[in-house]
């Protein structure tokens, strides 16, 4: 195993302090208890060793003018790393801290080999690993675009309450610049060695789950990272893409079509994803899930309240069945299924409005129990899926299933029961869902096509009879 060389500085010290619960100062819990110890730990144990082989890391003490005037070649988010995220209170703590003297975290930095500040990003130096809501924070403050809280007290006799920083007396400005904080300077280290890095790093932070996973480098992140710009997302979906919410569904878009249907995809599962090596971004379930986005871009054209996050994950997993297994492309025109999902949301709402729950429509009540309930479970994405299809080929009973032995599909089958309510098209008897034939109407033999409006319940004994015939 190969491990890290540094220079200046111990192994042992973790990335960051820590205040007395344990947790990491970058995230919200240093600024609440604005209590800061320092704490070491092991950054590689026995059973986890980061494999580096050449990088190095040296200690130096940077005034804080000279980080703020050094904003210009520090690139604040490289790929791993999340957006700007703190809210003003968090900001004005930090400040606040500093100005009475209390030590903050070390900020890490990693120095750009030339290569990629040549060809990548030339107008940049270094790039930041850890402190970079500290540094936004900072920054802001000096350019003047926040003040402190309004109920700050003051520092050495200074009043500071609501000032920006033009606003400080010269003392506390000078106090200020001259400030020294811990900058650690990461070099000699690839990409992939510096994202394994900022993910041990951010253990015990309050990172997103879909921010982590953006720190696993790879084809996978790649290719979600370029869908998740897709003009679904940009122009149709009503959620922000908040903490990468766009890559969250779009990796959860991709575990669907990567196992053919409904999965779990909870965070666990959307991590195995993104560390699959043998991902092919030119394979057939990706070049699908394109299809899939193309094809609800169109008809949602606009931005569209009802695709919330859930929504738009069934959604997906609908039309990718339909696309692949179903003549929609020839059956509908553009629009219709647009349509007919405004349709069902309407309807949803009507049936959900009634205060006799044993007269709603069970897949209604079904769909609606399970995009509330557990919805990144399999089971859930399954009840949802089939209670959306049951309803769609009731409404558009010639969409034909193109199945190579031109047998009903489980939904259809589920369909044509319901909608005979269980009665033998012939005899009219009373059927079991055990005992059913989904029959076409027209025999498949003689052009007749599988679709809802051309399949019809039949009893056993009333199927053998057309058979025979």
């Amino acid at each position: 195993m190969k491990r890290i060389r540094n220079e200046n500085i111990n192994t042992k010290e973790y990335w960051g302090n820590v205040h007395k619960s344990g947790q990491m100062v970058e995230g919200d819990d240093w600024l609440k208890n604005s209590v800061i110890t320092n704490h070491t730990s092991e950054l590689a144990s026995e059973n986890s060793t980061i494999f580096i082989q050449d990088m190095k890391s040296k200690t130096d003490q940077w005034a804080l003018a000279t980080l703020v005037r050094k904003e210009r070649v520090v690139d604040p988010r490289p790929q791993y790393q999340r957006g700007p995220v703190w809210s003003l209170s968090q900001k004005q703590l930090l400040i606040d801290s500093v100005l009475r003297g209390i030590d903050i975290p070390k900020i890490y930095l990693r120095e750009l080999p030339a290569q990629i500040t040549r060809k990548r990003r030339p107008n940049y130096q270094y790039e930041v690993i850890d402190g970079q809501q500290r540094l936004r924070a900072m920054w802001d403050f000096f350019r003047d675009d926040f003040g402190l809280a309004d109920d700050s007290d003051p520092v050495d006799g200074f009043k500071i309450a609501g000032f920006q920083y033009s606003d400080l007396p010269e003392r506390l400005k000078d106090d200020l610049d001259i400030r020294q904080l811990s900058v650690v300077i990461i070099s000699d280290a690839d990409d992939i060695e510096i994202e394994e890095m900022f993910l041990r790093l951010q253990n015990g932070t309050t990172l997103k789950a879909a921010e982590r996973r953006n720190a696993i480098s790879g084809k996978v992140r790649d290719f979600i990272k370029a869908v998740s710009q897709h003009k679904l997302f940009k122009k149709s979906v009503i959620f922000k893409d908040t903490r990468f919410a766009f890559n969250a569904v779009a990796a959860q878009m991709l575990a669907l079509e990567l196992v053919g249907g409904p999965t779990d995809i909870k965070d666990r599962n959307l991590e195995q994803v993104y560390r699959n090596n043998d991902f092919n971004p030119n394979g057939r379930a990706p070049k699908h899930l394109k299809k899939v986005l193309t094809y609800l871009a169109k008809e949602f054209d606009e931005r569209t309240p009802e695709l919330k996050k859930q929504v738009v994950v069934s959604l997906y997993l609908m039309v990718s069945d339909l696309l692949k297994n179903y003549s929609i492309s020839r059956t509908l025109k553009r629009g219709e299924f647009k349509d007919w999902f405004l349709e069902f949301e309407k309807y949803k709402i009507t049936e959900l409005a009634k205060p006799d729950e044993e007269k709603r429509d069970s897949d209604i009540e079904t769909y609606n129990f399970h995009i509330q309930q557990g919805t990144n479970r399999k089971e859930s994405l399954a009840a949802r899926h089939e209670s959306l299809m049951k309803l769609f080929l009731l409404r558009f009973p010639k969409v034909e299933y193109r199945d190579p032995q031109r047998l009903f599909s489980s939904i259809q089958r589920l369909a044509i029961f319901r909608r005979d309510g269980g009665l033998c098209r012939s005899c009219r008897k009373k059927v079991d869902w055990d005992d059913f034939a989904a029959d076409h109407i027209k025999p498949h033999i003689k052009g007749g096509k599988t679709t809802l409006e051309n399949g019809q319940l039949l009893c056993a004994l009333c199927n053998s009879k057309k058979l025979d015939k």
